[in-house]
């Protein structure tokens, strides 16, 4: 229907299996998690996360991404393709110029004096100037490639060459955005054991739990993808022979990459709002009786979310109780 399949491309679901419309159904369908994902973001969070630094940018490159995914899985053609590849390369980026951005967590909550004060504040600067040099680095090396990947003909050098550097870039950026995320859990958890939250506050404990959630994810997300590409007969071929039962293919790749990866970058933008709150506590000297605090809360029960919340002390919790 869209013409020869020309993508990279063509993963383990069979084509036009369910419908001569969209090509991929179910890797179509879970593709638009990214969409509903960026839109979740700003109902349940707003502010609170606009406020991190480059989490514009992050908004923007989720929903991209499962527009170009999308459109990918539906056609399989090359064009789409890279409309899915480069805002997962935009979004790698923003995300590591966001924890790029973080505030030093390390020693707030001590700084006693003006003195320690007015340093924590010049390393602060000092940070968000080398996130802003990182961020036009970054803003350069996307427009380089999406100029070279639709300017230059495929097979050409320059296309070929664009292509190379943006699958390395984007590996060496992940593993950069994990690296920095591992730091900023433990920052905030320390801060929290130093500092702690009111009775219901989000505590070091949770911290640890929403950054080894969103690794774990992430894990799965990898496994599915490498799995689904290089075991396709496999997985399309399972059975269990003593029962001649033919098992359906898993879906790895719709439901271990899209949701792996969906829940991974959902994580990981709670322990932003979380660093970034932690911070702004810190440096207003907001700690005190009746102060708001932050809260990891569930939605529907099953997505969690931080937020800001009342400050509740721990008499007036035992009152409640």
């Amino acid at each position: 229907m869209y013409g020869d399949h020309d993508a990279e491309f063509n993963w383990c679901e069979r084509d036009y299996a369910s419908t001569p419309f969209v090509a991929e159904l179910w890797n179509t369908l879970t593709s638009l998690l990214y969409c509903v994902e960026a839109m979740l973001m700003l109902r349940f969070q707003g502010a609170a996360l606009l406020r991190v630094p480059y989490a514009p940018a992050i908004l923007a490159s989720v929903f991209c991404t499962g527009v170009g995914s999308t459109l990918f899985h539906a056609t399989l053609r090359y064009d789409m393709q890279l409309l899915d590849e480069l805002p997962m390369y935009a979004l790698s980026l923003a995300a590591a110029c966001a924890l790029r951005a973080r505030a030093d967590l390390s020693n707030q909550g001590s700084a006693a004096t003006t003195a320690a004060r007015a340093a924590q504040a010049a390393g602060d600067a000092a940070t968000r100037r080398a996130a802003r040099r990182f961020a036009w680095a970054g803003v350069a090396s996307w427009a380089a490639v999406a100029g070279c990947v639709y300017g230059a003909p495929r097979g050409g050098t320059a296309h070929e060459a664009a292509r190379g550097f943006m699958t390395c870039a984007f590996c060496a950026v992940v593993v950069y955005v994990f690296f920095a995320a591992t730091r900023a859990a433990r920052e905030a958890a320390s801060l929290l054991k130093r500092v702690p939250s009111a009775a219901g506050g989000m505590t070091a404990a949770q911290v640890h739990a929403v950054f080894d959630a969103a690794f774990l994810c992430f894990l799965v997300g990898c496994g599915s993808w490498i799995v689904d590409n290089f075991y396709c007969a496999a997985l399309r071929a399972l059975a269990v022979p003593a029962l001649g039962l033919a098992l359906p293919y898993p879906q790895l790749h719709a439901v271990g990459w899209h949701g792996g990866s969906c829940c991974a970058v959902w994580l990981v933008a709670q322990l932003l709002v979380a660093h970034d709150w932690l911070g702004r506590r810190t440096r207003e000297r907001t700690v005190k009786k009746k102060a708001a605090d932050i809260a990891l809360v569930w939605a529907l029960g099953v997505i969690p979310f931080v937020r800001e919340v009342p400050r509740v002390e721990k008499e007036e919790a035992k009152k409640t109780e």
